[in-house]
């Protein structure tokens, strides 16, 4: 996912709500990892198999550690980036209003009045 993480806030917006999808996947799939410890436990406590069942069930936590650690980053990066992508589409938003607004007040008169600046007054309040 962090290989493609889209260019626009409402897309990188859609791709945190899929990845929190597969959060909630591999919350699905939690009580078949617990199983498989369950069992593996009995396994060893039955001296079965013991050295292939450690290093199974090793190989099992690793991977699922993994898993919510590469998730948890990819959402971090996601967030980054949809902090970055909202910042710069609103500092673009202000930077044209900013300059809508420059050729207004540039082009008032120097000895304005007290009406034509409470004019521009009412009329920057909105």
């Amino acid at each position: 996912v962090a290989d493609h993480i889209g260019t626009s806030v409402s897309a990188v917006d859609l791709q945190i709500v899929q990845h929190n999808d597969l959060q909630s996947e591999m919350e699905d799939r939690l009580p078949n990892k617990e199983e498989c410890q369950t069992l593996g436990g009995e396994l060893l406590e039955k001296e079965e198999f013991v050295d292939v069942v450690k290093e199974k069930l090793q190989q099992v936590s690793d991977v699922w550690k993994l898993l919510y650690t590469e998730w948890g980053n990819t959402l971090e990066e996601l967030d980054t980036m949809l902090e970055a992508l909202t910042f710069a589409r609103d500092a673009k938003s202000a930077d044209t209003w900013i300059t809508s607004q420059t050729g207004t007040l540039s082009d008032a008169p120097q000895a304005a009045t007290l009406d034509h600046i409470e004019a521009l007054l009412r009329k920057f309040e909105n």
